[in-house]
């Protein structure tokens, strides 16, 4: 099986918003609470299989918590 995965996420630039590949160790902003701060992600899949995906999202502290 082959599995694609590519973690996307909603950049403002001088031409107005686009959608943006995040790199290794790029971190994303929470926002403390605020939605139009915080950053806006998609994770996208793609298989040549039927498939089951599980997504974690661990915090710094260490809390892990599926999506």
């Amino acid at each position: 099986m082959e599995l694609d995965v590519a973690l996307l996420r909603q950049v403002t630039t001088a031409g107005g918003k686009q959608v943006a590949i995040m790199q290794d160790g790029e971190t994303l902003k929470d926002g403390r609470g605020n939605p139009q701060v915080g950053d806006k992600f998609k994770v996208v899949f793609r298989t040549n299989a039927e498939s089951y995906i599980y997504i974690i999202a661990i915090d710094g502290s260490g809390w892990a918590q599926g999506l």
